[in-house]
């Protein structure tokens, strides 16, 4: 069931000037539109988004458990944290490329280039 949301806001609002008196026009028109079925389709719109809200929630903490983030940190500073750890990965494949060309260390070489091919195409 799909609930105009917009048209029982207005609605309630009407209704809301004078709620002890149930025979004004507004107050019936709200009765009207806040049928059960209106009031269950928007309880199980809540539930489904108050669930999509916890998950959202959970997957965040998660997030900023791996980036053993400060339990404070909101979205904002686990963004700026990713955002960082993504310039360091770039710094740290530049500096290995560079190893992997101009070390006389062979051993420095083999390793560095194995490190470019397991890291650089992620």
């Amino acid at each position: 069931m799909t609930v105009d949301i917009e048209k029982l806001k207005a609605a309630a609002l009407a209704a809301k000037d004078d709620p002890a008196s149930p025979y004004i026009p507004c107050q019936v028109g709200f009765q009207n539109a806040a049928t059960p079925d209106v009031v269950l389709a928007l309880i199980k719109d809540l539930e489904s988004h108050k669930r999509m809200l916890l998950a959202a929630v959970c997957d965040l903490g998660a997030i900023s458990e791996a980036l053993k983030a400060d339990m404070d940190d909101d979205g904002d500073a686990l963004l700026g944290m990713v955002i960082d750890l993504k310039a360091q990965n770039t710094r740290m494949l530049e500096w290995i490329k560079d190893i992997s060309r101009t070390s006389g260390d062979k051993g420095a070489v083999m390793g560095a280039r194995q490190l470019l091919k397991e890291f650089a195409n992620e």
